[in-house]
């Protein structure tokens, strides 16, 4: 039955297998590299629709893409267009220097059409899983097809790791297996974290030669207290509840940010070590979460004042809790990076976190780490952080080592960097896109014309695949496998529940 019709549904139409990027490699260190020459022979289309995010517009994948992109600009990128999803609202908060460039535009296919009639080029797109928006609002099918080579930026795959815990609901799941296609068929992948780089190597079994490891960054407005400012006075004026020195975390409220052990952990603290301090979650939660915390408190032996829950905090009040904290903790047990801990250090702040994942990239100093799920060591760590001070001098020195080596400028160039590997001026030929592959040809009628691949034969692939429970998904996922799939556009038809979108 068609798409239209009943419950078969197109869920993903995937390019031929995926070849490397010759010559990527990963950059594990978060020390600046120096910049790159612009390339003279690849362009490159940002996409940059997470910006534009309905649920996430001023979240951390949106921050993190908005700027990457500043920095690539600033960094000398061979960036040719940005373009913004035309059906969805501007972003709420776009810089300026973004916002008035005149490389920003609109992902239309005029617009792809334009870049492929003046040679090369690379669609960047900055957020490839948007689980909020069908698959045809995620990126630009125009720029799919017409570009040269696809890149995209991989922030964790977390959904994937804990399945049971994220992909149960079908409707969930399949969309988000979906999306990690492009990924997978992706001809450089960009990991925040040198731990989600493996990840993705582990997770999606990608080509470790194409998957770059490039960093995080913190946004210039983060930084100490400028002189003659009182950041515990903003907090207070702000927030009256917070009545003097605190220990922050920046949560939320779900089973990964590990709130429950933090606030149990700390009612362990000895009361000579906490001197009155109160334990602050910054962060929006339902009443539920609100409720749960506060019982889990009282049962934990903490009054009600100990614990402060903010709600929703902006970007400058965030700024004035990091400054004005004792102790940040981030207890997470699974981050794709840790950009909080981050923040903090860059502000001033004293920082631990977690053993788990990402997290000691951050401030590379075994000490300042605890396991996610030890109360008692997080609890040993916070009294010393709070006591100790050489500990504390120790952590100090650790982050601001931390804050002045994960910039922007710094992933910028590991990103340029990664896109010299799809440059064709190593080989002496122009880029032909074949299947998901980046190919050279030699140079054509005279040598250095650009020419594109010869048009891919379309196949449509119809039936169930894994994860449906059945032998016909098992022999169709042994057939694609057995399949030559290098010059195909493949289509996969598989089957889904009704009312899934699509």
């Amino acid at each position: 039955m068609g798409a239209r019709g009943g419950p078969r549904r197109l869920v993903v139409a995937c390019r031929g297998a995926a070849g490397p990027a010759p010559g990527v490699t990963s950059t594990a260190s978060p020390a600046a590299v120096p910049p790159v020459a612009p390339l003279d022979d690849l362009r490159i289309v940002v996409d940059l629709q997470a910006a534009q995010s309905i649920a996430h517009g001023e979240r951390g994948i949106a921050r993190y893409s908005i700027e990457l992109t500043r920095a690539l600009l600033r960094r000398g990128a061979p960036v040719d267009a940005i373009t913004l999803n035309p059906n969805l609202p501007n972003p709420r908060r776009l810089p300026s220097d973004l916002a008035t460039s005149p490389l920003l535009g609109f992902a239309t296919a005029r617009t792809f059409a334009d870049q492929q009639r003046r040679g090369p080029f690379a669609y960047h797109v900055m957020s490839p899983i948007e689980l909020d928006l069908p698959a045809p609002l995620v990126f630009s099918r125009a720029g799919f097809d017409r570009a040269d080579a696809l890149v995209v930026v991989l922030y964790d795959l977390i959904p994937l790791i804990f399945a049971e815990r994220y992909l149960a609901n079908p409707r969930v799941r399949e969309p988000y297996l979906a999306r990690l296609e492009m990924v997978r068929s992706a001809d450089l992948v960009l990991a925040i974290s040198e731990h989600t780089r493996r990840d993705g190597i582990e997770h999606l079994g990608l080509d470790p030669a194409r998957v770059v490891a490039i960093g995080g960054g913190v946004a210039e407005s983060f930084g100490p207290p400028a002189p003659g400012t009182d950041p515990l006075a903003a907090v207070h004026d702000a927030r009256p509840s917070v009545r003097g020195e605190y220990v922050l975390t920046v949560a939320g409220y779900e089973w990964r940010k590990n709130t429950e052990a933090l606030i149990e952990a700390f009612a362990q603290v000895p009361p000579r070590a906490r001197a009155g301090r109160q334990l602050v979650v910054a962060c929006a939660v339902p009443a539920e979460g609100e409720r749960a915390w506060r019982e889990h408190a009282a049962r934990c032996g903490l009054a009600p004042d100990d614990l402060v829950i903010t709600g929703y905090v902006d970007e400058s009040l965030l700024q004035s809790l990091y400054q004005a904290a004792s102790l940040f903790v981030f207890p997470s047990r699974y981050e794709g990076y840790g950009l909080p801990a981050l923040e903090a250090a860059r502000c001033g702040a004293a920082v631990l976190t977690s053993d788990s994942s990402s997290l000691p990239e951050i401030l590379e100093l075994a000490s300042s780490t605890f396991p996610a799920d030890d109360i008692a060591a997080m609890a040993e760590r916070m009294a010393a952080a709070l006591t100790d001070r050489a500990f504390r001098a120790e952590l100090l020195v650790a982050g601001a080592r931390a804050g002045a080596a994960h910039t922007w400028d710094a992933v910028a160039d590991r990103t340029i960097a990664a896109y010299a590997t799809l440059s064709s001026s190593a080989f002496g030929s122009s880029i032909a896109f074949q299947g998901a592959r980046l190919t050279t040809q030699k140079g054509v009628e005279g040598g250095g014309g650009r020419r594109r691949a010869a048009p891919r034969a379309r196949v449509a692939f119809v039936g169930p695949l894994p994860p449906v429970e059945s032998g016909v998904a098992l022999y169709n996922e042994r057939v694609l496998g057995a399949m030559d799939l290098a010059g195909l556009d493949v289509h996969l038809f598989v089957e889904a529940p009704p009312g899934t979108r699509h």
